[in-house]
């Protein structure tokens, strides 16, 4: 089994919306958003969202 870990990060300002076990298609791959995202504030207003992505071959 080959298990491979992506991080997106969406542009300053986007949010979006996934929960931890959404399916996301990313580089032709499907993967798993592997547990919460992190979404950054800087100040009073978002920044940007980070989420761990994960494919598992095999």
């Amino acid at each position: 089994m080959v298990v491979t870990r992506w991080r997106l990060i969406t542009r300053r300002g986007q949010d979006i919306d996934l929960v931890p076990g959404d399916r996301v298609t990313a580089l032709g791959r499907l993967c798993e958003v592997d547990g919460e995202p992190a979404r950054y504030q800087l100040g009073d207003r978002h920044h940007h969202t980070e989420v761990r992505l994960r494919a598992v071959d095999g």
